[in-house]
Formats: C-alpha cells, sequence, structure tokens
C-alpha cells in the first residue's frame, strides 16, 4: 500500500489473490482494505483490480470500498470473490446467489444485475 501511495505513477492493473491480512488482529483485513482503498482512489490509475480470495474487502468495509470505486474513474474491470474458496465448509455457489452478501455488494458498488456477472464472479465495466 506504501509503494502504491509513496512511488506509484501509473499502476493499471492491481491483482491480490490468497492473502488474509488479519491474521490475529480482527480487523487487520478490513483496516488495510480501508487504507487501500483511499490510496487506489486518491491515484485513480487502475484499469484492472482484482482482489480474490483475501479479507481486504467485505462487509465491514464495504461503505469505503463503495466510495473509493465511485471514485475510480479509470476502472474498467472489477473482480472480487470472498474467503469461501479458502473454506471448505462454503458452497462457492452461494456467493453468485442473487440474494449472497457478494452479489449484493456488486449491485450497490457498481450498479449491475445478474447478467453482468460471469461464473468466475468476474464484472466487467459497461462501457
Amino acid at each position: 500500500i506504501d509503494w502504491i501511495e509513496k512511488k506509484s505513477t501509473n499502476l493499471k492493473s492491481l491483482r491480490i489473490s490468497y492473502t488474509f491480512i488479519g491474521g490475529r488482529k480482527v480487523n487487520g483485513g478490513q483496516d488495510a482494505g480501508i487504507q487501500l482503498s483511499e490510496v487506489l482512489a486518491a491515484k485513480n490509475t487502475l484499469e484492472t483490480l482484482s482482489l480474490n480470495h483475501t479479507d481486504l474487502m467485505g462487509s465491514r468495509n464495504v461503505d469505503e470500498w463503495a466510495n473509493a470505486l465511485g471514485e475510480m474513474t479509470s476502472l474498467k474491470s472489477l473482480s472480487c470473490m470472498g474467503m469461501s474458496e479458502c473454506i471448505k465448509a462454503v458452497d462457492n455457489k452461494l456467493i453468485l446467489d442473487e440474494n449472497s452478501t457478494m452479489m449484493s455488494w456488486i449491485k450497490r458498488v457498481v450498479g449491475l444485475t445478474m447478467s453482468a456477472v460471469d461464473a468466475n464472479s468476474t464484472v466487467q465495466h459497461p462501457d
């Protein structure tokens, strides 16, 4: 996050996968996600953002991400998947259920319908 904020000048794509920031600190991923969302919004150079299987984005910081993504006018593609694939007890099909938390988040932030989301939970920005 510090490198993005202080040194990057034209970051076009960011992919973070299978990363759990929280550890023993309950709010670690939430706090880091808020910081990341603020830095990315301020830079506003990203065209592709992929946050898959991380605790950086979730229900506890959805408002901050919604605000940041609204400011990221250069963003063309957003892919986000929760930690469910890492937890064998959770059925991945539930993520794409029309009433799931992830789908509610996608609808709220991106304003898209189910038809805009593919089987890999990738959302393409409507141009």
